[in-house]
């Protein structure tokens, strides 16, 4: 049959797609709108496989918090250019709200929702540009529910009855932090407690903590670094009497640098985020500390 400007107008309109692309999809569907959708959906899978391989360390980190559930997400693409794009852009707050519906309620390693596979298929044909969702994790302070997706559950503590979420989202779209703290008891309306947890997002995002106690820092990687102090200093001529003990005072300094309660707070670098917590506690007479926390650097662990 033949197809009219009009439909192929309407058919680009509805996907993006360049004016042959619809011609065709249409020729080859009859006319029919959907099934020519769905053609170019197809076809727009085939550019993806071609493009898998191409390199996406750009793109936006996002989080998001509704109510008592929150996630965050890294969604890649090739360049900067596309990643701020409104379609781009527009496919994260998407793939954001999905994720935050699908998973409110699910625990542990998640697969990836067809109809965000199916977005992001439409995306690449559009554009023309690899796009990938790396990674995402929703958390839900009600149950303590962690749904993660490409990425690992972060450590947790349990819950003291009233638990706060709070995201931060720096400018630049490239770093972005969860953090959950919880209290004994309810200090919501409190300013000096809204502005604690305020500073606690912006300092996991600035300081990027890998773990959140001493306790949660694998043996294996302790017994690494301790055997590393031990060789620098018996190379720079200490005793082997005092090597084991100026690697325990080095580990202290690396769990300052890796391990968020025991680095310096982010308000008085005098005292650890663990001291302000006990210090902040007694203040306001309740129990305060940091359940758990995720943070997103975008194109980390990517082979750079």
């Amino acid at each position: 049959m033949a197809i009219t400007a009009t439909q192929v107008k309407e058919l680009r309109d509805k996907t993006g797609a360049g004016m042959m692309d619809c011609k065709k999809a249409l020729e080859a569907s009859n006319g029919e709108l959907d099934a020519a959708v769905k053609y170019l959906r197809e076809k727009g899978m085939l550019k993806a496989a071609k493009r898998s391989e191409r390199s996406t360390e750009q793109g936006i980190i996002k989080a998001i918090i509704t109510d008592t559930v929150a996630a965050i997400l890294e969604l890649n693409c090739e360049t900067d250019f596309v990643a701020r794009t409104d379609e781009f852009i527009a496919l994260t707050e998407t793939t954001l709200k999905t994720i935050l519906t699908d998973y409110t309620d699910k625990n542990g390693n998640v697969e990836l929702p067809e109809s965000i596979t199916a977005a992001v298929t439409d995306i690449i044909a559009k554009i023309g540009e690899n796009i990938k969702v790396r990674r995402f994790a929703v958390l839900n302070s009600n149950t303590g529910a962690t749904a993660v997706y490409n990425d690992h559950e972060p450590d947790t503590r349990d819950s003291l009855g009233h638990n706060t979420l709070v995201c931060y989202n720096h400018f630049n779209g490239k770093v972005s932090a969860l953090v959950e703290i919880t209290t004994d008891s309810d200090l919501s309306t409190h300013d000096v407690f809204k502005n604690f947890v305020t500073m606690m997002s912006q300092q996991v995002a600035a300081s990027g903590p890998k773990y959140l106690t001493p306790d949660d820092v694998p043996e294996a990687i302790l017994s690494h670094e301790k055997e590393i102090y031990r060789e620098e200093a018996k190379n720079a001529g200490k005793p082997d009497a005092i090597l084991d003990k100026i690697a325990e005072g080095k580990i202290n300094k690396f769990y300052a640098e890796v391990c968020l309660m025991n680095m310096p707070y982010i308000e008085n670098e005098k005292i650890s985020v663990s001291q302000h917590c006990e210090a902040l506690s007694k203040e306001l007479g309740a129990q305060i500390t940091i359940r758990r926390f995720i943070r997103y650097f975008l194109g980390e662990e990517l082979g750079k």
